[in-house]
């Protein structure tokens, strides 16, 4: 006999449910929401009662009433351990009940265990089901794995093509994912059923922003914060599409309204920092950069940002000791040993061997963050001993120190092993 259970698509349905409202490049978070009554609302409803004696049988794929009725007591006392006992039980007796495996998940989760495999078995078991798919894509979002997200998210919008969730949070995978075009494509879709949506209107410029669709990103921007004038991350990313068409005063003035809603924004301060210098107001830079170490006094990049405004101002001592500084909060600091060593030629009183010491430091930094590339490509029926062709591109390979160090080394470099 086959039984019927009233709401249990929305019993065990939700509890993975959450919009996931990251914002590249400023990532806001929202948990899941955690299940809220789904199971005393649900009913068994039986309808065997109305078929035909002469009716052909199914063969049972649910569990019994009795023990559909019991799973639930279990879940509304919060019994989870006895819950995942008792589905495991009942998985291996009733394989292909998806609303057992949905069951299993949901406890899974309750109690901190991994419940991929039984989602994944429920969406495989359900495959109309749009919430076993879409708790199943934020999930796999929310372990990291995007490609296989992106997969269920494509399932759950081709299921419910009115979900603007899942058309919101899969453009947010595939901008994490750098295919901007099709995420363009999902917030437009979200804004065509949904237009006064402000974080949508952000999300697109950000990614037209990617595109180098820069006036229509800051278009997006602005559309978002006619809705929503106090929307920080808004004001923010225009500042950072006005400063890429060299608008600084413009972008200036957003970064100021950023911090002005959201005083502890430190990217705002930093890029408030960064357009005062293009616009030659060194001092004024320097302010807002230390801001900075208000916040946050271990923010060792800063450093770096304060060190090339002193340098703005012809302190390069105090240049160097700024990034000397932010080394001795993160040793790995590139930029700072770049910075120093660029900063190094133009003081008088220093060595070739202090010079030296810190090329060797940063040649040593670099060395220890260098990974093999080990993804080469080979035409179909070359052989192992093909020549290696490497091309280097720089622009220091002009009348710059760079390009004439280079010949050395490559003078030095064994001919016969690549051209």
């Amino acid at each position: 006999m086959q039984y019927f259970v009233k709401g249990c698509r929305r019993f065990f349905g939700r509890i993975f449910r959450g919009v996931l409202i990251k914002k590249p490049p400023v990532q806001l978070k929202k948990e899941a929401e955690l299940l809220k009554g789904m199971v005393e609302n649900a009913s068994i409803v039986d309808p065997a009662d109305n078929v035909p004696p002469n009716f052909p049988k199914k063969s049972v794929v649910e569990p019994t009433l009795q023990e559909i009725n019991a799973l639930m007591v279990l879940f509304n006392q919060g019994q989870y351990v006895e819950v995942i006992n008792q589905a495991q039980k009942m998985t291996t007796r009733f394989p292909q009940s998806g609303f057992i495996w949905k069951a299993l998940a949901v406890a899974l989760q309750k109690q901190g265990k991994d419940p991929l495999s039984a989602m994944q078995k429920a969406a495989e078991l359900l495959p109309q089901d749009v919430e076993a798919h879409h708790n199943l894509a934020i999930y796999l979002k929310n372990q990291g794995k995007l490609q296989e997200a992106v997969l269920s998210y494509r399932r759950v919008v081709k299921l419910k093509p009115d979900l603007l969730e899942a058309h919101y949070n899969l453009g947010h995978l595939l901008f994490e994912l750098g295919q901007l075009n099709s995420a363009i494509v999902s917030y437009r879709q979200v804004l065509k059923n949904k237009p006064n949506f402000a974080e949508a209107h952000c999300c697109l410029g950000n990614a037209l922003l990617g595109m180098g669709q820069v006036n229509t990103a800051i278009s997006s921007y602005r559309h978002a914060l006619k809705i929503k004038p106090d929307f920080a991350e808004a004001h923010y990313n225009l500042g950072n599409a006005l400063r890429e068409i060299g608008q600084f005063d413009k972008a200036a003035n957003s970064y100021r309204q950023t911090i002005q809603i959201q005083p502890d924004f430190i990217e705002a301060y930093r890029n408030l920092g960064n357009a005062l210098r293009e616009l030659g107001q060194f001092e004024q830079a320097l302010t807002s950069y230390r801001w900075v170490l208000e916040i946050k006094p271990d923010f060792a990049s800063i450093y770096c940002n304060i060190g090339n405004a002193l340098l703005d101002l012809g302190q390069f001592d105090d240049g160097i000791a700024s990034y000397r500084r932010g080394l001795a909060i993160q040793p790995d600091l590139l930029d700072a040993y770049n910075n120093i060593l660029f900063t190094q030629h133009y003081q008088s009183g220093q060595s070739a061997e202090i010079m030296f010491e810190t090329a060797q430091r940063f040649g040593e930094v670099v060395t220890r963050q260098v990974q093999p590339y080990t993804s080469w490509r080979k035409k179909s029926g070359s052989t192992p001993i093909e020549r290696l062709r490497v091309g280097l591109v720089s622009g220091d390979f002009g009348n710059h120190p760079v390009g004439y160090f280079i010949e050395g080394i490559l003078a030095a470099c064994a001919s016969n092993s690549f051209n």
